[in-house]
């Protein structure tokens, strides 16, 4: 097969950027801007940095492939340019923040094992490190307004993209050189989203607030509003009683996250509708790898925007961007297998298994859900939800074979091509 002719690096803007525009439009960034972030986040988010940078850059440097070398060159290298503004914020006493710093060893944990199976997918890495500095000095001129930095102490790394000896246009070009077959670009592709998840997951722990609510959370935005709390820990309570499911598997930990999950969902209704869509598709994907349809996460929207419109009718059209959030994510499912075959489908599975002591109501609206996350791309949406619920050591044999049964039903309705 001959490669694509394709400049790969248009591939990766196109394929990322709906990641990179909810990276770009997060909390983070919004209170940089303004001058509110805490130095603890900018801390973290170098100290972070400085993890996935160190990772990434030993492997590339030391890699042999051919490939590797044309495009990798020692002026990419910025891990020790990070660790001189650690060593002037760690003098400083600024606290860590726990959640993100283990996100972010969690990340090059992943760099490791590409580094072993796939170095070449490794460039869509470099792809991302080396396209978040093109917002570097922007975010220079806010860190220093924001703290007050004594000359350039503490910014060492966002200075380096200014006059950078390989210009983001000559590191374009190499990747546009390469001789890759379509697999290799879409594995390079694959790991570039790859980095963007971890990203963000490491950026949203940085913010604060929802820590207060589930210290295991991290730190991400919440409502101030006590009306808008309480409106979303009722909906996500509703949301619970509806899947029996989320407390057989997750437990009161699980409930936890329910809360705060559901106390952030309420901040994305002050976004516009394009960033507030963006990060419930994100957070659909990473749940659902996680052993929670997207379906969860579409009727809790539902259940928010209803409670947030009774408790605060003010608010009502700005909580409107919630409600339709929850019809994206209906749309895209439906486009996949229609709404009455869904039904017949997860009606039959309650059938089979209602009067088995071990049925859980709407179980069967979730797997059909989860078939239909995976055929739109979210990684790991059956497995992650049908080793639990095919778990011998739970389950019984019948309950097991319905599942199984389930699932291929669903499969044999699915599109084609």
């Amino acid at each position: 097969m001959a490669p694509t002719s394709r400049p790969l690096i248009d591939d990766l803007r196109a394929r990322t950027s709906d990641r990179h525009h909810t990276l770009d439009s997060g909390a983070f960034t919004r209170a940089l801007a303004n001058g509110t972030l805490a130095r603890e986040a900018y801390w973290g988010m170098l100290k972070a940095t400085a993890i996935i940078r160190d990772a990434l850059e030993r492997t590339l440097e030391a890699h042999a492939s051919p490939i590797i070398a044309s495009v990798w060159s020692p002026a990419f290298k910025r891990a020790p340019l990070l660790k001189r503004d650690l060593v002037f914020l760690e003098q400083t006493g600024v606290p860590d923040v726990p959640g993100a710093i283990q996100a972010a060893h969690d990340v090059a944990a992943l760099c490791r094992v590409r580094a072993e199976r796939d170095p070449i997918s490794l460039l869509g890495w470099l792809y991302v490190m080396e396209g978040s500095m093109k917002g570097a000095p922007v975010l220079c001129r806010l860190a220093r307004r924001t703290f007050g930095f004594p000359g350039d102490d503490g910014l060492a790394y966002l200075l380096s993209a200014e006059g950078a000896s390989v210009p983001w246009s000559e590191f374009a070009d190499r990747l546009n050189a390469l001789t890759l077959d379509d697999e290799q670009r879409e594995r390079v592709i694959e790991a570039a989203l790859e980095l963007f998840d971890g990203l963000i997951a490491i950026f949203q722990a940085l913010q604060p607030a929802a820590f207060y609510l589930n210290p295991e959370a991290g730190r991400h935005p919440i409502p101030t509003d006590p009306r808008e709390l309480a409106a979303a820990q009722r909906a996500g309570d509703i949301c619970w009683q509806m899947f029996p499911y989320l407390d057989r598997r997750y437990g009161d930990r699980g409930r936890r996250f329910t809360s705060s999950d559901s106390a952030w969902l309420v901040t994305l209704a002050e976004l516009d509708q394009e960033t507030t869509n963006q990060q419930v598709l994100w957070l659909g994907r990473v749940l659902g790898a996680r052993g929670l349809p997207r379906i969860i996460l579409e009727c809790q929207l539902r259940l928010l925007h209803q409670e947030l419109c009774a408790s605060v009718p003010a608010k009502t059209e700005i909580y409107t961007r919630l409600l339709e959030a929850s019809h994206l994510l209906h749309r895209r499912r439906a486009a996949i297998l229609a709404d009455e075959p869904f039904d017949a489908v997860a009606a039959q599975f309650e059938t089979r298994v209602s009067a088995l002591p071990d049925h859980l109501t709407h179980a069967g609206v979730l797997i059909v859900s989860a078939v239909l996350d995976a055929h739109d791309d979210v990684p790991s949406a059956v497995e992650s939800l049908t080793t639990w619920l095919t778990d011998v050591e739970r389950f019984s044999s019948d309950w097991i074979r319905a599942v199984e049964q389930t699932i291929s039903e669903t499969r044999g309705l699915l599109p084609t091509g």
